[in-house]
């Protein structure tokens, strides 16, 4: 009970209590003050409540980690099925997009049609009051240019590298079914947290998890830059805009636990389709893609080929390498190497490798948030990176707010919850978790 306890959490309560340390070497606040979170997640230091009890608990507040429901008090409870509620309705109406989308791919209208007519009798049947959230329309989402575009780049990067794949292999429709059985095995393995090294030492399973896994990984990416793109605001001065600023303006990417490469080839892909359509005589590549998994010398089958794929028109050099997020910088050299690329890259993107290490990720992060400040304290680099994290749910990404938030200039949520705060405190979303983080400057 505990256990699923811990998982409802609230990244507000967690920075208004004066008490929640959880690093004290990370965590600070000015005397009799406490740390606060505003709506685009920037942490700054107020006075304390003179008067705290007679504050009106919100939504937010009133949830703490590690409460069995035994302990919480009627209201908690019932504002907790409230929100476990809209989450549940949202993967009912989520169920009706994939089935219009569905319907779409195989030039079924009258499919598409019925989808469309179930989800607004959904809406009718639920009595759901408009909130003012986009998400909550009862209008399908439709792609952006941005994001078609994107998806072009990718599928054609992935097609060719099936291309070299196939050229170098047989690939009889056994096979391919072999390989799909053999990479199923590897992801439940990885869902689980109990892959080890020689279950990548599969070139079936490899295979088969590039033909299932890589669009969709790295359209994951493509789609969670667009909603930011969509969102942004007009004001110069507000979170999300500077995010968004730094997103446009990347010029190296770090990949951890890159697996064949599929969320480089996003960060890529994303950045290619924008500079085409915001000034399309000029397209200027990423500087540097550095891809780096536990178990490159096994991926390096996949990921030569999509180097020499990206190269140069995507990419001016894609570099490869190995780490261990289960050890700091001091584990070994290919982990110094690594850590050393994230304090001066642009971005770092972490895909669904929290949740499968479990917590075992704390010291590889430490040591990688204490170079990225190093690297600003000696001025080698101007600026801290962005962290884009995606997982199966928010439990790790909510762990990893916990620990380095003072080290953050702010964040923003690009997933289901990234318009209704309410549903944030949640760690279940209506398809992956997706966090976007930006480290401070100075």
């Amino acid at each position: 009970r505990q256990q699923r306890a811990a998982h409802v959490n609230t990244a507000l309560h967690r920075h208004h209590s004066a008490n929640f340390r959880i690093m004290p070497h990370r965590h600070t606040s000015e005397p009799n003050g406490t740390l606060h979170e505003d709506k685009m997640g920037r942490i700054e230091s107020r006075e304390s409540e003179s008067a705290p009890d007679k504050k009106k608990p919100t939504t937010n507040s009133i949830f703490t980690r590690n409460v069995p429901n035994a302990q919480l008090t009627p209201e908690q409870k019932k504002a907790k099925k409230e929100l476990k509620a809209r989450l549940k309705f949202e993967i009912r109406k989520r169920k009706f997009q994939v089935r219009h989308d569905h319907a779409l791919k195989l030039n079924d209208p009258e499919g598409a049609e019925q989808a469309r007519r179930d989800l607004e009798e959904l809406l009718r049947n639920e009595q759901l009051q408009d909130d003012g959230s986009d998400e909550s329309s009862a209008v399908f989402h439709q792609s952006t240019t941005l994001e078609q575009q994107s998806r072009k780049t990718v599928e054609g990067v992935y097609h060719e590298l099936q291309r070299r794949l196939t050229a170098a292999t047989e690939s009889s429709r056994e096979e391919k079914e072999h390989r799909t059985k053999q990479a199923r095995k590897l992801l439940r393995n990885m869902t689980k947290g109990t892959q080890e090294l020689g279950m990548f030492d599969n070139d079936a399973a490899l295979r088969g998890y590039v033909r299932q896994k890589f669009i969709e990984r790295a359209m994951l990416v493509v789609s969670s830059f667009s909603k930011l793109a969509k969102a942004q605001s007009f004001d110069p001065s507000s979170n999300r805009q500077k995010i968004y600023t730094r997103l446009r303006s990347i010029r190296k990417a770090v990949s951890i636990g890159c697996g064949p490469g599929c969320d480089g080839v996003g960060v890529a892909a994303w950045l290619n389709a924008n500079e085409k359509i915001c000034n399309s005589d000029v397209v200027t590549p990423l500087e540097q893609i550095v891809m780096l998994d536990w178990a490159m010398p096994q991926w390096e089958v996949i990921v030569n080929p999509i180097s020499s794929i990206l190269a140069p028109e995507l990419a001016g050099s894609v570099l490869s390498g190995t780490c261990n997020v289960l050890g700091g910088i001091e584990l070994s050299d290919d982990n110094r190497a690594a850590i050393r690329h994230c304090s001066t890259a642009d971005i770092v993107v972490t895909s669904y490798l929290l949740s499968e290490t479990r917590g075992r990720w704390y010291d590889f992060y430490d040591s990688v948030l204490d170079s990225c400040c190093t690297s600003l304290a000696t001025e080698e680099q101007k600026r801290g990176p962005l962290f884009l994290f995606t997982d199966p749910t928010a439990w790790q990404l909510h762990e990893w707010l916990n620990r380095y938030s003072s080290c953050l200039e702010g964040w923003c949520w690009l997933d289901s919850s990234m318009h209704n705060e309410d549903l944030q405190v949640l760690e279940g979303r209506v398809g992956p978790a997706v966090l976007l983080a930006m480290a401070k400057s100075t």
